[in-house]
């Protein structure tokens, strides 16, 4: 069965910069994240990273203004930890990014994750998420497209390690770094514990062929 991650790149860093340090429009950031904070998501959130590749290994993040400069956080899977706030967006403030390498081919991506993934869910909690990002993802798509939009097929769960295991209801079964969860599953899940808390839990989405 053909799987696909949700996953957008927001902004492609462009390959003739060639330089270490990459400056992006705060405004970019501020308009996706604006679609989480008016919207009631408490139990996902809007994950910006720079994917962990050897011209895109980051050193040094900040937000700068004409005036003041602060520190960006981020760790050590490259997420970008960028704060909400219009006076920044009206300042026309900067994400300023240096990089190990030359930056070529890299992008900023956006995907929308479970806030603080846990060992242990019930079937309810995994339904209120996949309601979550359904509802994210259709606002974030602007009108009109956000009555066309397609629902997601699951969730994608993401582990640190190669080997894990589950227990679905009572039954346990091995699975490994990455495992998805259908729709048809979370209808009828009530109880989901996995051997330790995972990584990353996003959308995904089956192809129409």
């Amino acid at each position: 069965m053909s799987k696909k991650l949700l996953f957008s790149t927001l902004l492609l860093l462009s390959p003739s910069l060639m330089a270490s340090q990459v400056s992006l429009n705060y405004a970019d950031f501020y308009a996706r994240m604006k679609v989480m904070n008016k919207g009631n998501y408490p139990l996902i959130d809007l994950a910006f990273t720079v994917p962990e590749a050897q011209n895109c290994q980051l050193k040094n993040g900040s937000i700068s203004t004409e005036t003041e400069r602060f520190p960006l956080t981020f760790d050590a899977s490259q997420r970008l930890f960028i704060p909400f706030d219009e006076k920044l967006k009206s300042a026309r403030a900067l994400i300023n990014l240096e990089l190990a390498g030359e930056g070529q081919g890299c992008g900023i991506g956006m995907q929308l994750r479970v806030r603080t993934p846990k060992q242990e869910y019930s079937g309810d909690e995994l339904r209120n998420i996949s309601n979550q990002m359904n509802e994210a993802l259709k606002q974030m798509q602007g009108f009109p497209m956000k009555y066309f939009a397609k629902p997601i097929s699951g969730l994608n769960i993401e582990f640190i390690g190669s080997e894990n295991g589950a227990w679905l209801d009572g039954r346990y079964q091995t699975i490994g770094k990455r495992h998805e969860l259908s729709n048809e599953e979370i209808s009828q899940i009530e109880v989901l514990k996995f051997d330790s808390a995972p990584a990353v839990i996003s959308p995904w989405v089956m192809p129409d062929n």
